[in-house]
């Protein structure tokens, strides 16, 4: 929201020119309800974009390999300690220190591949529940799309529009 005229101390001025907002509404309302008109377009163009998902098996497995490769850094380091304090290894100067930064950059190396991965898994996730509500919400509104109420229209907005986007006259839902 633009806080152009707000003169309370928080507010964030914001210089972008100003939108009436029943022109927005009534943009963003007609882009859903073409969407919602014709159901079964929309939900075959929701289906079209499910199988373009993640493969979540794939970042399953690679997470796991991972873990466990992690799991692996951490009983080899437990070794080289050993091999240090029994004096078997790592005397030399520098040697022990080398030795550990090596483990911990690659161990720092695969938690941020981890993070990465957990990431997308969310994102995959977030993406499939969205699809899926579009889905419903195409098949429980498409009949009755003139006899909503605001609730009921805003509740369906918020469900199918990610972002709007202005750039001078135009406006991408």
């Amino acid at each position: 929201r633009c806080r152009k005229r707000n003169k309370m101390k928080t507010a964030i001025p914001c210089n972008n020119r100003e939108i009436s907002g029943a022109v927005l509404e009534g943009k963003v309302w007609n882009d859903v309800s073409e969407l919602l008109a014709d159901p079964k377009v929309f939900i075959k163009r929701i289906e079209e974009e499910e199988n373009k998902r993640v493969d979540v098996e794939k970042l399953n497995e690679d997470q796991k390999d991972k873990e466990k490769e992690l799991k692996s850094l951490g009983e080899e380091l437990d070794q080289v300690a050993i091999l240090f304090q029994k004096k078997i290894k790592y005397h030399g100067p520098g040697e022990l220190e080398k030795e550990v930064q090596r483990i911990t950059n690659v161990q720092i190396k695969l938690n941020d591949e981890l993070n990465t991965i957990a990431a997308q898994l969310l994102n995959a996730e977030e993406k499939k529940q969205r699809l899926a509500s579009a889905k419903n919400l195409a098949k429980k509104y498409s009949k009755s799309l003139d006899d909503l109420n605001f609730e009921t229209k805003r509740t369906i907005i918020h469900d199918l529009v990610k972002s709007i986007q202005i750039d001078g006259e135009d406006i991408w839902i």
